[in-house]
Formats: C-alpha cells, structure tokens, sequence
C-alpha cells in the first residue's frame, strides 16, 4: 500500500518530517491497535513537496483490514500560513486530529494524549491525506465523482453531512458477489464547469476546482479504476448554466476523457429540487432558487444523460447506466406533475438529501436481485419484478428477476386498506416458493418484507426462508419460542442437520398490523441482523451459514426435512438483495422513499 500527500493546490512548500500507518477501532479515535508502521519517501523518512506539486510515500506490505479504519499520522515540519482543506469529510467516515503547534513529532505514539491536549483540534475535514491506495488480487475500483451537497456552506441549505452515496456504497460493495472498492473524489458545492463558485459567509471561497479541472489528478489517475459514478451538475444548473452549455461543453467533455479511457460511468440523474428557494447566500454568491426554469433545465440534463450520449449505452464498451434520481427519491405532484424529493429523502430545505435519501439512491444502484410486490390479486402466480435490463449491478447477472413463485395450499390474494393486494395465509398449509433457489447462502444476503400478523400464536411462524436438504438456510419469522415471549427473529442453522444449533438476532414485541422486517447476513463480518421497522433490533456474531439450494419460501419454513412454520397472515413486497444492505438503505426501505 502506499498513501498520496497533495499539495497541488498549496501556496507553500510543505516539509514532511515522519509519516506513519497503523490499524485503528474508529474515525474518531486517535489510537492505533498497535505500533504504527513507519512509510518513506524514495527510501527517506521526510520529503519536501513544492508548492504545487504531491508526492506518494513508498509502497510497502501492509494488510489493509476492511473491518477497520486506517489510521495515518504525518509531522508538518514548516511553518506555513494555511493548509488547503477538504470540509465535510464525514460523508467519508474521515477524521482528523491535529495536534499543537510546536508540540514535536508524535506520528509513532500509541495513545492520543497529544491529539487531545491543549491546543489540539479535530474535525470532520482533511488537509493533505488524499489517497491511500491498496494492491489487491484484481479487485476493481470505482470513483464517486461529486458528493451531492448543496450550497454546503450557505445560510439557507440544511447539510447533514453524515453520510453520502460514496459512503453508502463503500460500506455496500465489498459483501456483493464481485466485490469492488469506492473512493470518494467529491468536494462539498462543487461544479462541472466552474471553479471556486461560491464563497461562504465568512468570505472563504468554497466548491473547489471543478470538475473538468481536477479529472485528471483526482480521478484518472487512480490506479485499477474501472467505474466512475458520477454525481455532479445540479450546483451548475441552479447557478445558471443552460441545460444546452451544461450538456454540450461540460458532461460531453467528461464523458470523453472517461471513454478514452475506457471508464464505465453511472450517471446519477439530477436529483429534484422543487421548493428550494435558494441558499440566501452572501459576499461574491448569488442566490440560487430551484426555478420552474431551473427544473425545467434540470430535467433537460436528465433526459440527456438517459439517452445515451456520445452513443454509449449499458450495452456499449465502455458502458453508460442511468440512474433515474426522480424515480429513486422523488414524488410527483399529481396536479402540476412537478417533482420533488420525497418528504423521507428531504433534509428540510428541499434539495438536500437526508441519510436515508442517500440509502434510496443507493439500492437505485444496487438494486434488487429480486421483488415480488405480492400484489398480483389473481391466479397461482407471484411475479418476480426485478428488472436487469438496464441496472449497472445487474445488467450482467441473467437470473435477476426470473423467479416468479408459486402460490400452494390454501395461499391465496386478498385486499389490504394499507398494502393493497396482499398474499393471505391461513398458518396451516398456505405459502409460496420458487422453483429453485434465489439467495447462494453462503455468501452475503439480505431479505427485506413487510407482515401482518393475523394472531400471535404460541409457535413459530416463518415468512421468508430458502430449504436445505433438512432445515432452511435461514428463517426470516416471528418467534416464540426463543423466550416464550411473542417476537422477530432472523434465524440460521449451524449445520444442516435435524434439531441443529443456532445462531439468532431476536428481539420481543411481534404484534398484529403491518412491520417492516429485514434480515441481513454479511459473510464477511459473520453478523446476523434482524431490523425491525427500518431500525437495527439485534446483531447475531459468529455466525456461518449452510449452504441451502432449495426453493425460495413465503409463508413456511423447513425443519427436520418437512415443511413447517407455517405463517397466519398477510405478506406484500418481498425483496432479496445478494450482498449486506446498510443501515440507510434498510431505513429508506421501511420510509418506503419512492
């Protein structure tokens, strides 16, 4: 591995006395598990970097847990007026403690006394630290190109900073079947076109360089990159740009520096900003209102983006997905047919995007492997809905959406005041399966689904569960008889064998009317989760799953080689995903975000 130290955009020469790299339990903690790892820099321990210019420590071996954060300590051995500052480094899980001035080298310490006395500081920000690259066995990279927040720094947008698409799916991507690393190269505010578009408050000038400017230095200079997700243009449209100037002189040149290079890009449609009134800004800014003639714009750029510019298509080499931002996070007004974002993905000033909104934007990319709405109403028949058509995740993958189920025993469709139609089952013969399998239960899964109970019985009650040769691979179900009590449970077998062990995220409190229940198994982590309306109920640990080939079941498990648990109630949509959802998306799952 080695790290990137950047002072392009610096005013002094900068001079590195050490440089260290340890494993540490958090972003906040200024901790190392253990004695840091010295780097060098063409074989010395410091290195001077001219104003202008960045430097690469030298690779050395150094195993790179995903379970855990890296922590990297750097002594600034000058004097110099100011370090150029990436804000807002909490959508990256990124902290950064800073020391006092004069306080002396402290890059090998092993506890953080320095990094918490008087005269230190830290934030949710970086100044030099803009890489860290790491070799792996032909894992790929994808860049998240923008950030999506608005106006960040101005009095009138409501940021919540926490979290973002880049963070979303770096926690997402390493438990899919192909798993892939994502770097985060936003900048809060930024453009497409322009650089510096905005000055805060105080008179700091914010947005940083613009896209165009930086794509070489921050995004096609990243070793093994194979996909961009590119989530930059709605600060260009609300500043004023044309949907004709933002397409033509700004996207075209971008996607043709990506396709000679022969970068894959998602392109994430503008997302809505009906109601915005703009960010009050002050100083050298304008206000930035989301006009009609804003939106109209903006939706101008997203039919652009869908229809395939420069001839690039999903089928094309490199290739060019969509992402539709409306369908994702936006709700349309069924008078005026204006789009706005959903009240759940709304952080209040209207264009922002809450954590949850990010989470929906999220599964838009990585999608559902499969969906079965349960709302058919007639015949024997659960369509599975789930479309590989035209998703970037899934467009390689031919069984997504192809396992419809069918309805046995007495299942049968009845009409909810809530849900809609919904699969009805009378707890004593009635389910659906598949023909096959849906989930490898092996690797990483989650199943999402909503339930209502028609009573609480005094046994258990599966809803969603995939057969072995003797018992489910998993059991999504209410449970009683793990306390004696009426409750959730998401249960696995540690073997497939009759009357096995178990491994159980479980909490009370099962009741009638309609929950949302997700279970989420991360091959990695050996975790086990059970969410119960959209938050985390419980965290089984060392668990290992068995490998169940059998059908796909709603409303009844296995158990001892017979079928069993039947379910008395009501199911609507049932969703499985092949890797570990986040917290976000399960949230934006119960919101029902779009």
């Amino acid at each position: 591995m080695r790290i990137k130290l950047d002072n392009a955009l610096g005013t002094s020469k900068l001079s590195i006395g050490h440089a260290t790299i340890a494993t540490s339990p958090g972003p906040s903690w200024a901790v190392p598990d253990g004695t840091p790892t010295a780097l060098t820099f063409g074989g010395s321990a410091s290195v001077t970097i001219p104003e202008g210019a960045m430097v690469y420590s030298d690779p050395l071996p150094f195993t790179v847990d995903p379970s855990k954060y890296l922590l990297v300590s750097y002594q600034l051995a000058n004097s110099v007026p100011y370090l150029v500052q990436h804000s807002w480094t909490i959508t990256q899980d990124a902290h950064q403690f800073v020391t006092a001035t004069g306080s002396g080298d402290h890059t090998t310490d092993t506890t953080d006394t320095a990094f918490t006395a008087t005269g230190s500081f830290n934030g949710d920000f970086t100044d030099l630290l803009t890489d860290v690259d790491v070799a792996t066995t032909g894992t790929g990279t994808q860049a998240v190109l923008g950030d999506g927040l608005i106006d960040a720094w101005q009095p009138n947008s409501v940021v919540d900073g926490s979290t973002g698409l880049a963070d979303d799916l770096a926690a997402a991507a390493p438990t899919t079947p192909a798993g892939y690393g994502t770097i985060s190269e936003g900048i809060e505010a930024n453009q497409i076109a322009t650089d510096y578009p905005e000055s805060s408050a105080s008179g700091l000038d914010v947005g940083g360089p613009s896209a165009l400017a930086r794509i070489d230095r921050d995004v096609l200079d990243q070793p093994g990159l194979t996909t961009v997700v590119l989530d930059e243009g709605l600060e260009d449209i609300l500043n004023g740009h044309s949907a004709d100037d933002l397409t033509k002189n700004s996207y075209m040149q971008l996607l043709q520096y990506l396709q000679a290079n022969n970068i894959n890009v998602i392109a994430v449609g503008l997302t809505p900003c009906t109601g915005y009134a703009g960010d009050g800004a002050t100083g050298n800014s304008t206000n930035d209102p989301c006009t009609t003639a804003v939106d109209t714009a903006r939706i101008a750029v997203n039919n652009w983006l869908a229809n395939n510019p420069l001839n690039l298509s999903p089928w094309t080499s490199p290739a060019l997905y969509y992402i539709d931002s409306d369908a994702a996070v936006g709700v349309t007004d069924p008078t005026s047919g204006a789009v706005s974002l959903d009240a759940h993905a709304d952080n209040s000033d209207h264009v922002n995007l809450t954590n949850p909104g990010y989470g929906a934007l999220t599964t838009a990319y990585l999608a559902a492997h499969d969906t079965w709405p349960l709302n058919d109403g007639a015949g024997t028949n659960a369509s599975d809905t789930a479309s590989s058509f035209t998703n970037p995740y899934l467009s390689n993958d031919p069984t997504a959406g192809t396992n419809p189920a069918t309805l046995a025993g007495s299942a049968t469709w009845t009409s909810d005041t809530t849900r809609g139609t919904a699969l009805t089952l009378d707890g004593a013969t009635g389910y659906a399966a598949t023909t096959g399998p849906v989930i490898d239960t092996t690797g990483s899964f989650s199943i999402s689904t909503w339930v209502n109970l028609a009573n609480t019985p005094a046994a258990n009650a599966t809803i969603a569960a995939q057969d072995g040769t003797t018992v489910s691979g998993f059991y999504l179900q209410y449970n009683h008889t793990h306390t004696g009590n009426p409750g959730w449970a998401f249960n696995i077998p540690d073997t497939d064998t009759a009357s096995p062990t178990w491994h159980t995220a479980y909490t009370d409190g099962a009741t009638t009317g309609w929950t949302h229940l997700v279970g989420v198994y991360n091959a990695t982590a050996h975790t086990a989760s059970l969410y119960v309306n959209g938050t985390l109920a419980d965290t089984a640990t060392g668990v290992t799953t068995i490998n169940a080939t059998g059908p796909f079941t709603l409303g009844r498990g296995q158990y001892n080689a017979a079928p069993s648990d039947y379910l008395p109630g009501a199911i609507s949509t049932t969703e499985t995903f092949n890797y570990a959802l986040t917290p976000y998306q399960i949230t934006a799952l119960y919101q029902q975000i779009s």
